[in-house]
């Protein structure tokens, strides 16, 4: 699978093959946060440790075939029936209520 490999000063700190990749550049007072997400084709979400940046520190991006990713810090599994419960609650209360 297609993905990233993230290096900051020619060290390799992540490989990241996820159905999708959230890379975010977060500043805060004087330094950044490189903070990563991902999740995959069943809505599953991860976070990667959040990595603190210092000024002039080398940011690099290469995209390759990867065959694993980093295990994530956080994994939230999303559970498909208390998300199909909640949608038919909603639905009946708008009917209920003539909004649909």
């Amino acid at each position: 699978m297609k993905g990233f490999q993230i290096s900051i000063n020619n060290e390799i700190i992540i490989n990241l093959n996820s159905f999708f990749s959230n890379i975010i550049l977060k500043k805060i007072d004087d330094s950044y946060l490189l903070l990563m997400y991902g999740g995959d084709d069943k809505k599953n979400r991860f976070e990667w440790e959040a990595k603190i940046l210092k000024e002039g520190d080398l940011i690099n991006f290469k995209v390759l075939n990867l065959d694993s990713s980093t295990l994530p810090k956080t994994i939230v599994a999303e559970d498909i029936n208390e998300i199909t419960a909640a949608y038919e609650y909603l639905k009946l209360e708008l009917e209920n209520k003539g909004l649909i």
